[in-house]
C-alpha cells in the first residue's frame, strides 16, 4: 500500500481546507508524478482512508510513504506519523526532500515535530530511508538520523531502464517553458517567448477562472505577489499560460514537446522520462541538489536572462546524465533489496551494491565545509567569553567527528 501524497491532482477548491490538511491533497501535478510511480513501481494500491487500521493490516504486508519536500518546519504530517506506527508493518520512505527557497543548508535550523515523529517510525521500520541528493541527507544527519541514504527521486526511475538515455536533436521546433511564479521576476522574457504550463493550485488560480469563488486564495495570491493589478503580466498569461486539469492529461501535454525548460523539478522530470530534453533553471538548493545529484543539465535562474531561448537549448547537455544514470539507477535497485521492498522492477539490473562515485565523496566533503564556514561565521560575530567558550565547544565537536 502507499500513503501520502495522491496519484491524482486534488486541489480541493478551497484555500482554507487545504491549508488546515495539505499533506493529504496533491496539489501539484508534480506531486501526482511521485506517486503515480510509486505505485507502479510497487503494482500497489494508493490508500487514503485510515479508519480501519486493522483491515490494513490484514490486507497488506509492506506500506510505503509518498512524499516531496516535507523537510520544513510547516508541515505537519501527524496523521501519517500515526498511520505508521498504528499499522506496524514494514515501511519504506524515499522521496524526501528538503523545502523551498533556501540556498544554504546551514540556515534550515528547524523541522516540524510530526516530520521528526514520522522519519523515526519509518526508520524503526526499514533499514535506510531515502533522500534525493547530499543537501537532504545532511540536513537529517543534524537532525540524529543516520540511516539516510540519497538516491535520487522514484519519478526518474518509472520507466524501469537502468541503460535509459537522453538524444538531443541539433534543434527544436516546440518548447515549453514548466511555469514557477518566480520567473516573473527574474526572467520573464522567456515566458515571452513561448508557451509556458502551470503545474500547481496558485497556477490554476492564475491561468484560469476554476477557482473563483475561492477568496482566499485569491487574496493570498495577489498581496503576497502583487498579480491581481499587472496587466502585463494577466495579458502575458493570457497570451501564453496553459493549464490542464488531470494529471494524465499534464503528463502527456510535456511529452508532446522537444525541448522543455524550467524550475519545476517534476515538469522537467515529465519531459526527460518521455524522452525530452529539459533544462532545469534552479531557483533554491532543492532543484540544484537534483540537477547536481544526477548531472542534469541546468542554468542558474539568475542568469537565465543573460541568454536566448536557442542560446540554452544550446548548452542543454546530457553527457553526464547518460553516464551518472546507470549508477543511479543500480543504488536505487540496491536500496529496495537493502529494505526487502516487494517492488517489480527487474530485478537482474541490480547486481552489486549501492556505489558511492567521487562525484558523491565531493559533494558530502562540499557541504561539510560550508556548515563548519557557516558555524565559523556565526562564532566570529560574537564578542569576548561567548566568543572563546563557544570556539572551544566547536572545537571540541569537530574532533570528535574526525573533522579537524
Amino acid at each position: 500500500m502507499v500513503i501520502g501524497l495522491g496519484p491524482e491532482y486534488n486541489y480541493p477548491k478551497s484555500f482554507d481546507v487545504w491549508k488546515n490538511a495539505n499533506t493529504r491533497y496533491a496539489s501539484n501535478h508534480g506531486a501526482s508524478l511521485i506517486s503515480k510511480s510509486i505505485i507502479d513501481e510497487f503494482d500497489a494500491d494508493y490508500i487514503d482512508d485510515f479508519t480501519d487500521i486493522k483491515k490494513l493490516r490484514n490486507e497488506y504486508d509492506y506500506c510505503v510513504l509518498a512524499t516531496s519536500t516535507h523537510i520544513h518546519p510547516n508541515r505537519d504530517v501527524t496523521e501519517y506519523a500515526e498511520v505508521i506506527e498504528k499499522l506496524d508493518l514494514p515501511t519504506l520512505g524515499f522521496s524526501l526532500g528538503i523545502q523551498d527557497y533556501h540556498t544554504n543548508t546551514g540556515n534550515i535550523t528547524k523541522i516540524h515535530p510530526s516530520v521528526v515523529r514520522l522519519l523515526k517510525a519509518v526508520g524503526d521500520r526499514s533499514e535506510f530511508i531515502g533522500v534525493r541528493g547530499p543537501y537532504t541527507a545532511s540536513v537529517l544527519y543534524k537532525f540524529g538520523f543516520k540511516n539516510v541514504v540519497p538516491i535520487g527521486c522514484p519519478t526518474l526511475y518509472r520507466n524501469g531502464d537502468k541503460n535509459f538515455k537522453i538524444q538531443k536533436k541539433r534543434s527544436y521546433n516546440n518548447p515549453l517553458v514548466v511555469f514557477h511564479h518566480t520567473m516573473f521576476k527574474d526572467c520573464i522574457d522567456l515566458l515571452k517567448s513561448c508557451d509556458f504550463l502551470g503545474q500547481d493550485y496558485e497556477d490554476e488560480m492564475l491561468f484560469t477562472d476554476h477557482l473563483d469563488d475561492d477568496t482566499l486564495l485569491k487574496e493570498y495570491i495577489e498581496t503576497k505577489y502583487s498579480y491581481g493589478s499587472d496587466n502585463v503580466l494577466r495579458e502575458l498569461i493570457k497570451k501564453r499560460g496553459k493549464w490542464v486539469n488531470t494529471s494524465s492529461e499534464w503528463l502527456d501535454m510535456v511529452g508532446k514537446q522537444d525541448f522543455v525548460i524550467g524550475p519545476r523539478i517534476h515538469g522537467c522530470i515529465a519531459a526527460i522520462t518521455q524522452g525530452v530534453p529539459a533544462l532545469l533553471t534552479p531557483r533554491d538548493l532543492r532543484v540544484l541538489e537534483f540537477a547536481e545529484f544526477y548531472g542534469l543539465p541546468y542554468v542558474p535562474m539568475s542568469e537565465v536572462q543573460k541568454y536566448s531561448l536557442e542560446e540554452l537549448y544550446d548548452t542543454t547537455n546530457y553527457e553526464k546524465f547518460n553516464k551518472n544514470f546507470p549508477v543511479k539507477y543500480q543504488n536505487f535497485l540496491s536500496f529496495l533489496s537493502e529494505n526487502n521492498a516487494p517492488h517489480v522492477l527487474n530485478a537482474d539490473d541490480c547486481t552489486e551494491g549501492m556505489t558511492f562515485t567521487v562525484r558523491d565523496f565531493i559533494a558530502s566533503n562540499y557541504i561539510a565545509c560550508n556548515e563548519i564556514e557557516e558555524i565559523n561565521r556565526k562564532i566570529e560575530s560574537l564578542d569576548g567569553k561567548y566568543y572563546k567558550l563557544l570556539k572551544r565547544k566547536i572545537k571540541t565537536v569537530l574532533k570528535k567527528l574526525n573533522i579537524i
